[in-house]
C-alpha cells in the first residue's frame, strides 16, 4: 500500500504540491503536518490530482487553516476512507466531524486529539459530539480515541463505549478525568473481552479499578496509564499477572512506580516489545530483562538509577543487554595461560574457543585476553543450571614479560601450564606452583615414539611431587620456628595464621598430563571437560556460581561506569569505602570474588616518599596489561633507532646538521611508540600533602626528584605557575610551584590561577586552593546538582551555607568552600585552617582533596568539563642501551599512587612508566630503585656529553677594544678543545653559575658586534643566549636566565643557586677551558653581574674578566 507523505510548509507553492501529486497518482493516504495551506481552494486543487476512490486514510496535524468546508469536499468524494486522524486542527467544528460521519460509512479509526501544551487556540468541542460520532450507525468503529478535552462530561464517554461495544478493540481517552467510577462501569461491559488497546492516561483510576477490570481484558495488548498519579508498584504487579500477552505499557511520569513495577513485567509479561517509564521512581534493571526477546523499546529517561549506571541507559537496549552480559558474574572464572615461547599456548586457546583444529599461526606477542563460554551438559556439571563463562588470559612466554606475570596471578585463578612435549627443554623446565594447575602437553603430532612421550610425562609429574613436598616442610620448619616466639601478635602472629592456612587447604598435586594437538584435535573434549569439572568442585572454588548480593551487582556496575570514562586505578581505602556506602556485609570476600573472577586486581605500587607500597584496585585489568605490555615489548623502535647509519664520532664539519638529523631521527622513532595515561587535577594537592608529614630527608629526597623531572620549580616568577608559598617544613625564604606552563606550553596564561591569601587571618591560618575550569557549555543545574553532592559524598562533615552556585562545610575546625563562576566557567575551592601544627595542615589538605575528588567522580562521566595535565621527562632505550635519551610522557603518572580518585586515562597520548613498572626484577624495589635508575640515566648522559663535546666555545669579552675583542675571539676560536681532566679543577674554581653569566656574556658581544640589529636589547640577547644552549638544558638554563632578566634579585640569586646545582655537566662542553684556566687567577663575584634593581647590564656582563 502505497501513502503520500506531504510535508507542507508555510510558503510552500501549491504547483509543487501538484507536482507531487501527478508522481504520486496511485496514493492512498494523505498526511498533511504543520501546513497552513490545507484551504479549501487548495484542497479542491489537490482532488482534481488523485483518485479519490483509492483514498482510505487521512492525517491532519496542526493544521490551522483546515475547516468544515475542506473536510467536507474531502469526505463527499473520497467515501472509501477508513482512518481519519485529527490533531490539533482547531478550526474543525462540530459541523466538520458530523460531515465526517455522514459520509465516511467504512470508517474503521477516529482519533481526535487536542494537545493545549503545543497548540494556543481553543477548541470548542461540547457534549454534542458524542451524539454526531454514535449517528455513524452504519459504521463500526474498531479504534477510536478522544484525547485531551477536559471539559466533556463522563457519561458522553461511557454512551459511546456502549454504541460501539460490539466492533471496539482499542480505545483512549487520556486526559479526560474519567473517575473510578465511570471506569469500574467500563470494565462492567461485555465487549471488554475484545479489547487489544487500552489508555487511561492523566485519569484518577486506582488500585481498585486496576484490580477489578484486570481479570476482564484477557486479550489486552497494549495499556497506557502515564501520569496516573495513583498508580503504584502493587497495580503494575496486578496488571503483569493479569495480562501475559501484553506488549506494550505506558508508565511515563508515574511517580509511584518503582523497581518492583519493572522486575514484575519482566517475569510476567515475556512478549513486551516497549516499556515506557520515564520519571518514575524505577532505581534498578532487573537481570530478567534479558528474557523479553522482543524488546525493542525501554525508556528510563530521567529516572534515578543505581543499577545499571545512568551512563549504559542512554544509548538503548543494546548497551543495557551488553552491560547485563558484563556483569553476569555467577559463573565466571579467570584461567591463565602459562608456559614457554611458541610452545602452543595461542593455538591452544583458539581451539578450545573453536573446539575444532587449528592449522594456522596464531602466535601472540605480550598478553591476549579472549571470553570463552564452551556449550556443557547442566545435568552432568554442577554450575547452577548455567554454562561457564571464562576470561582467559593467554601471557606470552617472551623473557621481557616473564617477571610481570605474577602481578596478573590471583587466588581463584585455574592455571593451564603448558609445554611442548616434543622438545626436551621445555620438558626440563616444567614447574608447577602450588596452586590449581592442570598440565597440558601439545604438539603430541610430533611424537611418533609414545613410550618416550609417556616416560617424560611420568618424569615431570615425579618432579612436581617432590617439589611439592619440599614445600610443606618448608612451612611446617617456618611454623616451628615462629611457634618458639611465643606470640602471636604483630607480624608474627599474622605469619603464622597465614602458613597454617596454607597447610589447612587441600592442593592436590596434578597426576596427569592432558595430552592434545592442536592440528588434528585430539584430547581437546576431555581438556574441556576436565577444566569445568576443576571449577564445579566447591573445595577448590567455593565461591563458584555464588548467590551474589544485588548490592555489590551495583558496586560493579560503579566499576564499569568509572571504567567507561577510561579509568584504571583507584586507591584501594576508596574502593572500600564504595563497598561500606553499599552496604556490603563481607568486604574482604567481595574483594576475593571480584579479584578470583578477573573483574578487579590489586596491585601495590611503589612510593615517592617512604619507600612503602600504596594499595591500588586496578578496576580494568586487560588495559593494565596492554599498558604494561607495551612498556616491556616495545624494543622495535629502539632496534630501529641504533640500526640507523649514524656516525661514531660528533666532530665533522657539519656537527649541527648531524645533531639536528639524530634528534630528528630519536623524535620520529618516540612518535610510533604508544603509551598510555594522564592525571587529573586532584593529584596536584596530594603531591604537596606528602611535604607536611615527612621528615626533612625525605622532603629533600622527594623535592630532589620532582625537580630533577621538572615536576617541581624553584624561585617562580609571578604567574609562571601554581605558587605554593604557605607550608611551614619548606623554607619560608623560598617559594616552590608547579611549572604547569612548562607541562602544557599551549595552555594560555590566564588559564593558570594562583590562590590568594583571605583578608583578616591571623599569621597560623593557612589557605590553599585550586580552580576545577569546564571546557564545555554545561547547564547551570548540573553544576548545582555536583556541587550539592559535596555535602553527601564527603564525609563527616557539616553544611555551613548552601546557595544556589556554591557550598561551605566543615570538618572540625577546617572550613572548605566550593563556588562556581559562571562567567569564568570555572568551579573555585578553598581551604583554610589553624596552620601552627603539621597535623593540622595534613588534615586539611585530606578534606581539601576528598572535595576534589567528589567533584572531579560526578564529572568523569563528561570527558569535556575538566582539564587533565600532561608532563614531560626523559628516559633511556631499552636493552640496557644507555646513550641515546628519548623524551617520553609522563614521570607524573607514579605519583599517582599518592591520589584517592586519580585516573589514568587511556589516550593516545605518550607515557614513560619505568618509575610505575620498573624493569624486569624491580616491581617492588622502590624508591632505590627509582634513585638508582635516575643515577644510571645522569651517568650515561654524562658519557654521552664526554664523547659528543661541540666544538664551538664561548669566551667572555676584555677590557680591550672592540678590534682586539674580535681579534682574540678569533684567535680562540681556532684553539683545539682541551679535555677537562687536562685542567686543575680545584684551581679554576669554576661554577655552572658563572658558564650562565658568561654565555650571557658572549650573547652580549654577539649582539654589539652586529651593528644591524636593531631590536630590543634584552629579548636579542636572551634569543642569542639560548641559541647557544643544547635542547637537553634549556630548562632549568632558560628559568635561570628568564629569572637573571626579572625585577626580583631574589629570583636571580635562587637561580643561580640552582643553576650551580644542576647545570654544570651541561654547560661544561661549551666552555673554552684553556681560556679559563688563564683567568684563574682572577675570582668572579655573581654579585657584580646585578645593578642595583637585581637586573642584568650589558656593561657589567662585557666587564668580567
Amino acid at each position: 500500500m502505497k501513502k503520500l507523505k506531504v510535508m507542507l510548509e508555510n510558503d510552500i507553492k501549491t504547483v509543487e504540491v501538484e507536482k507531487s501529486l501527478r508522481r504520486d497518482a496511485m496514493v492512498e493516504g494523505l498526511e498533511l503536518n504543520d501546513s497552513q495551506w490545507a484551504s479549501e481552494e487548495n484542497v479542491v486543487k489537490v482532488l482534481n490530482h488523485i483518485n479519490p476512490v483509492r483514498i482510505r486514510y487521512l492525517n491532519f496535524k496542526n493544521c490551522n487553516k483546515l475547516s468544515d468546508g475542506s473536510i467536507k469536499l474531502i469526505v463527499e468524494v473520497c467515501v472509501n476512507i477508513e482512518a481519519i486522524s485529527l490533531i490539533n486542527c482547531t478550526n474543525v467544528s462540530e459541523k466538520g466531524i458530523q460531515a465526517i460521519v455522514e459520509n465516511c460509512s467504512k470508517l474503521r479509526t477516529f482519533v481526535l486529539v487536542y494537545d493545549g501544551s503545543k497548540c494556543q487556540a481553543h477548541w470548542p468541542f461540547t457534549n454534542n459530539i458524542f451524539q454526531i460520532l454514535m449517528y455513524a450507525g452504519r459504521s463500526k468503529i474498531e479504534n477510536l480515541a478522544i484525547v485531551g478535552f477536559e471539559n466533556l462530561g463522563e457519561n458522553g464517554y461511557l454512551s459511546l463505549i456502549d454504541h460501539f461495544s460490539s466492533t471496539l478493540i482499542s480505545f483512549d481517552f487520556g486526559g479526560s478525568k474519567l473517575k473510578n467510577s465511570s471506569i469500574q462501569k467500563i470494565s462492567e461491559y461485555n465487549f471488554i473481552n475484545n479489547i487489544q488497546s487500552l489508555a487511561l492516561s492523566n485519569t484518577e483510576i486506582s488500585i481498585d479499578e486496576v484490580k477489578s477490570f484486570s481479570s476482564r481484558f484477557s486479550t489486552l495488548r497494549c495499556i497506557d496509564l502515564s501520569r496516573c498519579i495513583n498508580i503504584n508498584d502493587e497495580a503494575v504487579i496486578t496488571l503483569s499477572k493479569s495480562f501475559p500477552l501484553l506488549e506494550i505499557i505506558n508508565l511515563n511520569f508515574c511517580s509511584s512506580v518503582g523497581s518492583a513495577s519493572l522486575e514484575a513485567l519482566c517475569q510476567n509479561c515475556m512478549k513486551l516489545k516497549k516499556i515506557k517509564l520515564r520519571q518514575t521512581g524505577v532505581q534498578r534493571v532487573p537481570f530478567t530483562l534479558k528474557n523479553l526477546t522482543g524488546l525493542i523499546e525501554l525508556n528510563l529517561l530521567q529516572c534515578n538509577l543505581e543499577f545499571p549506571p545512568a551512563i549504559f541507559v542512554e544509548n538503548g537496549l543494546k548497551e543495557i543487554f551488553e552491560f547485563f552480559d558484563e556483569c553476569d558474574l555467577g559463573n565466571r572464572r579467570k584461567i591463565m595461560l602459562l608456559g614457554p615461547s611458541k610452545c602452543g599456548k595461542s593455538s591452544l586457546l583458539a581451539s578450545l574457543k573453536r573446539m575444532k583444529p587449528v592449522k594456522v599461526d596464531t602466535r601472540s606477542y605480550g598478553i591476549s585476553i579472549a571470553r570463552w563460554k564452551p556449550e556443557i551438559d547442566t545435568k552432568i556439571f554442577n554450575l547452577g543450571g548455567k554454562s561457564p563463562d571464562f576470561e582467559v588470559w593467554d601471557c606470552s612466554g617472551g623473557q621481557e614479560l616473564l617477571g610481570c606475570h605474577e602481578v596478573f596471578m590471583t587466588k581463584g585463578n585455574l592455571f593451564l601450564l603448558i609445554f611442548n612435549v616434543s622438545k626436551e627443554d621445555d620438558c626440563k623446565e616444567v614447574k608447577c606452583a602450588d596452586a590449581n594447575v592442570i598440565l597440558i602437553g601439545t604438539h603430541i603430532d610430533h611424537c611418533h615414539d609414545e613410550a618416550v612421550m609417556e616416560n617424560d610425562c611420568n618424569v615431570i609429574l615425579e618432579q612436581i611431587k617432590q617439589s611439592h613436598e619440599e614445600y610443606i616442610d618448608r612451612i611446617r620448619a617456618e611454623i616451628d620456628t615462629l611457634s618458639k616466639l611465643k606470640t602471636d601478635a604483630g607480624m608474627t602472629g599474622y605469619r603464622l595464621r597465614e602458613l597454617r592456612q596454607l597447610l589447612t587447604q587441600r592442593i592436590q598435586n596434578p597426576n596427569k598430563i592432558f595430552r592434545v594437538s592442536c592440528i588434528t584435535g585430539q584430547g581437546f573434549d576431555e581438556l574441556t571437560d576436565e577444566i569445568i569439572r576443576t571449577f564445579s568442585d566447591y573445595e577448590y572454588f567455593p565461591r563458584f556460581s555464588i548467590n551474589i548480593p544485588d548490592r555489590l551487582y551495583e558496586v560493579y556496575g560503579i566499576v564499569l561506569a568509572i571504567r567507561k570514562a577510561s579509568t584504571i586505578f583507584v586507591t584501594e581505602s576508596h574502593f572500600r569505602d564504595l563497598l561500606l556506602r553499599k552496604e556490603i556485609p563481607d568486604i574482604e570476600e567481595s574483594l576475593r570474588f571480584l579479584e578470583a573472577i578477573g573483574a578487579i586486581l590489586k596491585v601495590s605500587l611503589p612510593g615517592l616518599i617512604d619507600d612503602g607500597e600504596i594499595q591500588q584496585i586496578c578496576i580494568n585489568p586487560p588495559i593494565f596489561a596492554r599498558m604494561v605490555v607495551s612498556i616491556h615489548c616495545d624494543n622495535l623502535s629502539a632496534q630501529r633507532l641504533l640500526s640507523q647509519d649514524l656516525p661514531d664520532k660528533l666532530f665533522a664539519d657539519d656537527e649541527q646538521k648531524v645533531v639536528n638529523s639524530l634528534k630528528n631521527k630519536i623524535a620520529s622513532e618516540v612518535m610510533t611508540i604508544p603509551r598510555e595515561g594522564v592525571i587529573l587535577e586532584s593529584l596536584i594537592p596530594y603531591l604537596f600533602n606528602e611535604f607536611t608529614e615527612a621528615g626533612e630527608i625525605q622532603i629533600s629526597r622527594f623535592m630532589r626528584v620532582m625537580l630533577d623531572q621538572g615536576l617541581l620549580a624553584e624561585g617562580a616568577s609571578d604567574g609562571l605557575g601554581l605558587s605554593i608559598s604557605n607550608y611551614p617544613r619548606l623554607s619560608k625564604t623560598k617559594r616552590y610551584y608547579i611549572p604547569l606552563l612548562r607541562l602544557l606550553p599551549s595552555t594560555p596564561q590566564e588559564e593558570i590561577w594562583s590562590p590568594e591569601a583571605l583578608p583578616e587571618i591571623d599569621s597560623n591560618t593557612v589557605q590553599i586552593g585550586w580552580t576545577l575550569e569546564l571546557y564545555s557549555p554545561t547547564s547551570p543545574d548540573l553544576i548545582t546538582r555536583t556541587i550539592a553532592r559535596c555535602r553527601n559524598c564527603v564525609l563527616n562533615v557539616i553544611v555551613l551555607q548552601h546557595w544556589l552556585y556554591g557550598i561551605q562545610l566543615r570538618r572540625d575546625d577546617i572550613e572548605v568552600q566550593v563556588s562556581y563562576f559562571s562567567v569564568e566557567s570555572k568551579i573555585y575551592i578553598y581551604a583554610r585552617g589553624d596552620g601552627s601544627e603539621i597535623k593540622n595542615i595534613r588534615r586539611m589538605w585530606s578534606i581539601y582533596s576528598e572535595v576534589v575528588a567528589t567533584l572531579e567522580t560526578c564529572f568523569s562521566q563528561y570527558e569535556t568539563f575538566y582539564r587533565v595535565y600532561y608532563a614531560r621527562c626523559q628516559t633511556c632505550l631499552r636493552n640496557n642501551v644507555e646513550c641515546g635519551c628519548k623524551f617520553l610522557i609522563s614521570e607524573l603518572y607514579e605519583a599517582q599512587s599518592l591520589g584517592k580518585v586519580v585516573c589514568c586515562k587511556v589516550t593516545e597520548t605518550e607515557i614513560n612508566a619505568d618509575l610505575l613498572f620498573p624493569p624486569q626484577g624491580t616491581m617492588k624495589d622502590g624508591m632505590n630503585k627509582l634513585g638508582q635508575w635516575l643515577r644510571s640515566m645522569a651517568d650515561a648522559k654524562r658519557r654521552y656529553n664526554r664523547e659528543h663535546k661541540p666544538s664551538f666555545t664561548i669566551l667572555p669579552n676584555s677590557d680591550d677594544d672592540d678590534s682586539e675583542d674580535k681579534n682574540e675571539i678569533s684567535n680562540e676560536q681556532e684553539e683545539d678543545p682541551v679535555s677537562v681532566s687536562e685542567i686543575d679543577m680545584k684551581k679554576i674554581k669554576f661554577t655552572a653559575a658563572e658558564a650562565v653569566t658568561r654565555i650571557l656574556a658572549r650573547a652580549t658581544i654577539s649582539y654589539l658586534a652586529d651593528p644591524e640589529d636593531t631590536g630590543s636589547p634584552s629579548a636579542k640577547v636572551m634569543s642569542i643566549a639560548q641559541g647557544f644552549l643544547n635542547d637537553a638544558c634549556m630548562g632549568s638554563a632558560a628559568d635561570a636566565i628568564a629569572c637573571l632578566s626579572s625585577s626580583n634579585p631574589w629570583s636571580a640569586k635562587w637561580a643561580m643557586e640552582d643553576a650551580s646545582r644542576n647545570l654544570v655537566q651541561v654547560v661544561s662542553p661549551y666552555v673554552n677551558w684553556k681560556s679559563i684556566a688563564r683567568m684563574k687567577n682572577k675570582p668572579i663575584d655573581n654579585k657584580t653581574a646585578l645593578d642595583s634593581k637585581g637586573q642584568v647590564t650589558c656593561s657589567a656582563l662585557c666587564n668580567i674578566q
